[in-house]
């Protein structure tokens, strides 16, 4: 009987996953749809399977709804409670310290900005309070900003984060045993004993611990498609509870016995390396296969796969809205086909990189071309040097001579060293729209079917190829008004990638901070403009537009360079010196122009520079762009104030519009009423960070756009704010976030 079931979890289980996943995501229920036609086509014969595919689905969706019912808590604006503090999250950077905390059984995110030297040394040290009386206030978690950028609330939800706690006040009053205590305070030693990056990998290795400084040391590991060498995951728990299993195996120790023992073990694991989506996947696989040894269950590697998925969802309903869930059990399901098809270890590598792919371009929109050839390379490197390396430390390092940790440290960083040399830059594709997704995901399937059994694959493979390829053929135009905080960054994008526009790129406004406050960060664009940029497949930057030399406009030019190929920047005529201290040298293949009124930038699209004559550079210097798109009139005033206005009015009496970016950031110092009058525009977009030091939008601009009977879109508010259009359609305007417009 067990015999005849083999394989026959795997379809009710794995609708059942996706049916979790896409009750809240409507779009998903027809990746479903697809799949279940895909699998009726392909593998299924009895009908009956698709009774336990629609129990399944509904007990998924049952447990779903319960799951996100329960997240949605009601949130108070100011809170006073005691909360526990989990010791093991604990994050500081420069004066920033974040933390996830218990409140009424529910757990929370926590920020909190120290005050004193003093107060960042107490909480670094390996005993700390984890009750703790906070004052402050809570809010929900963010929603994506822009797109292709970071979903807090989807990421939190998939964590079973309810919200986000901002502190204000924060006292330590008493100790709570946790076991999650001796995780914390066996990292805090390490990074008292050994060398801060010795220290920062095997936090990382061992218990799963990641930093600002543990980002820094491993981007060639990123670049390289390499990063999941340090996610703890199969690899590990296969050594961690492999090696304790074959110990008690010497220890003549029966298996029902040992069953026991591992899983305690197992769950120790979990707790060590503070349980993440990875590690539950990996313990889970392997007690399932030893319990089907234990027990003599003929369950297939399938079927196995889907009962670990199965304890997965209904432990964690979301563990598909978390990137990290999503890559882990995607690369657990093609590992179990890779070892069937009989072939060399070095040509499994080989064939893993190609097949990940689909799955690596619809999360990321790239894919490492080395990724494979240098995951062959590393891994024996990993698991017979590193891993043991950084184990070692953990039990020893207190006692491990300071010239043998200078060395290991030094193999380390030689290690960095030679990936550097043979780093590429990731192929970069974009990321797909929804159906593509949908083709590629079945694409792909139908290729490992094929492979597996030995049929033709060879037209499977370069369809794929077409498809991905092709991406940037089915993109359309778009004008987006990026949310860069507080700060400017516009991006036209033609279709087909005909021409490529960014006036401005945002960038942070640095305040004089202490040494002890300063802290380690990416560059803003990677969270914003880049995103966006490599997402929409855009390679390259024709005309970058640089309205002012204000930090918050031009501020991540440099970061920019390095990453995308820019072969124009125009800035206003007289802002040359501004703009040299500001960047400095610039790369070979980019030019550099001064504009002025009456010029124009563009091939296929003009823009019509109507300011400054000259200048210095300063915000009533703004370069003042005006283009028409789709008969849509659009004018971007920088941070033209209204002196500047005036002149604007002067020198273009007729000028008429329909978009209107409000300049400096909606301060009181620009949009005068007879502005408005004169340009008669319906939508003003007011791009500005949240919550921002200076007031912005003022309640008197406000005030006077809501005169004039302006549309209002904030950045701050609505996220991103972009207008799309294809060849033969109209401009659709769009909003990241739901908010109410005016």
């Amino acid at each position: 009987m067990i015999k005849e079931c083999r394989n026959y979890l795997f379809l009710p289980i794995a609708c059942g996953l996706l049916v979790a996943t896409s009750f809240y995501e409507k779009k998903l229920v027809w990746l479903i749809f697809s799949l279940l036609l895909f699998f009726r086509i392909c593998c299924m014969k009895k009908l009956g399977l698709f009774v336990l595919v629609f129990l399944c689905s509904l007990f998924a969706c049952i447990r779903t709804t319960t799951y996100v019912n329960g997240l949605q808590t009601p949130l108070a604006e100011k809170i006073d409670e005691v909360v526990i503090l989990k010791e093991d999250t604990i994050k500081i950077n420069g004066d920033q310290l974040q933390a996830i905390v218990e409140m009424n059984n529910k757990k929370y995110q926590l920020y909190y900005r120290l005050k004193e030297e003093s107060e960042k040394f107490f909480w670094q040290k390996a005993h700390v309070p984890n009750q703790i009386k906070i004052n402050g206030s809570l809010s929900a978690s963010e929603p994506k900003r822009n797109l292709h950028g970071f979903d807090q609330k989807k990421y939190h939800q998939s964590q079973g984060i309810h919200g986000v706690i901002s502190v204000d006040e924060f006292e330590g009053i008493g100790r709570k045993t946790q076991l999650a205590s001796f995780r914390y305070q066996i990292r805090r030693k390490l990074e008292q004993n050994l060398p801060q990056n010795l220290a920062t990998y095997t936090n990382a290795l061992i218990f799963g611990f990641r930093d600002e400084n543990f980002n820094q040391l491993t981007e060639v590991y990123q670049v390289n498609g390499l990063l999941h060498l340090f996610a703890l995951s199969g690899m590990h728990i296969t050594i961690y509870l492999g090696s304790f299993h074959l110990l008690l195996k010497r220890l003549a120790i029966l298996r029902r016995p040992r069953l026991i023992l591992l899983s305690v073990a197992g769950i120790f694991v979990i707790i060590m390396t503070g349980g993440n989506f990875s590690v539950i996947r990996g313990v889970l696989s392997f007690m399932i296969a030893f319990v089907c040894l234990t027990f003599n269950l003929s369950l297939s590697k399938l079927d196995q796969w889907s009962l670990m998925c199965l304890i997965l969802t209904l432990c964690f309903p979301l563990v598909l809205w978390s990137t990290g869930g999503r890559l882990s059990i995607f690369m657990a399901f093609l590992l179990l086909y890779i070892p069937s098809f009989n072939l060399k270890e070095w040509q499994q590598n080989l064939l893993f990189s190609f097949l990940i792919m689909p799955i690596l371009v619809i999360e990321f929109g790239e894919w490492p071309l080395l990724g494979g050839v240098l995951t062959f390379l590393m891994v024996p490197i990993f698991k017979w040097f590193i891993l043991p390396l950084c184990g070692f430390l953990t039990m020893f390092g207190s006692v491990t001579p300071a010239f043998i940790l200078t060395v290991c440290e030094q193999l380390m960083t030689g290690i960095n060293f030679i990936l550097s040399l043979v780093t590429m830059k990731p192929l970069q594709f974009g990321k797909p729209f929804f159906f593509l997704a949908i083709l590629l995901l079945l694409g792909l399937m139908l290729l490992v079917h094929q492979i597996k059994y030995r049929q033709k694959f060879i037209l499977t493979a370069v369809v794929g190829v077409v498809i991905i390829a092709s991406f940037s053929l089915f993109t359309p135009g778009m004008v987006a008004f990026i949310d860069v905080g507080q700060g400017d960054s516009l991006l036209i994008k033609l279709p087909f990638k005909k021409e490529t526009f960014l006036i401005d790129t945002g960038g942070r406004l640095n305040f004089e901070k202490e040494e002890w406050q300063r802290y380690q960060r990416k560059a803003a664009s990677e969270y914003n403009l880049l995103p966006v940029l490599k997402g929409s497949n855009i390679k390259k930057i024709d005309h970058l537009i640089l309205t002012h030399n204000d930090a918050d406009h031009l501020g991540e030019v440099n970061h920019l360079l390095t990453k995308i190929r820019v072969k124009n920047i125009y800035i206003g005529t007289g802002a040359k010196k501004g703009f040299a201290e500001a960047i400095g040298k610039l790369p070979i293949h980019t030019k550099l122009h001064q504009i002025r009124k009456g010029n124009t930038v563009g091939k296929y699209l003009k823009l019509h520079i109507l300011a400054p004559e000259n200048g210095k550079g300063e915000n009533n210097d703004s370069v003042v762009t005006f283009f028409k798109i789709k008969k849509k009139r659009f004018l971007i005033t920088g941070d033209l104030e209204i002196a500047g206005e005036e002149k604007l009015m002067e020198d273009y009496p007729k000028l008429k519009i329909d978009v209107l970016k409000i300049g400096h950031h909606g301060s009181n110092s620009s949009t005068s009423p007879a502005f408005l009058a004169q340009l008669k525009s319906q939508e003003a977009i007011i791009s500005v960070g949240q919550n921002n030091r200076y007031g912005h939008p003022t309640g008197e601009v406000l005030k006077t756009l809501a005169d004039y009977q302006q549309i209002i879109l904030r950045t701050d508010q609505q996220g991103m704010i972009y207008y799309q259009w294809y060849q033969f359609s109209d401009l659709k305007r769009k909003c990241l976030i739901d908010f109410p417009v005016n």
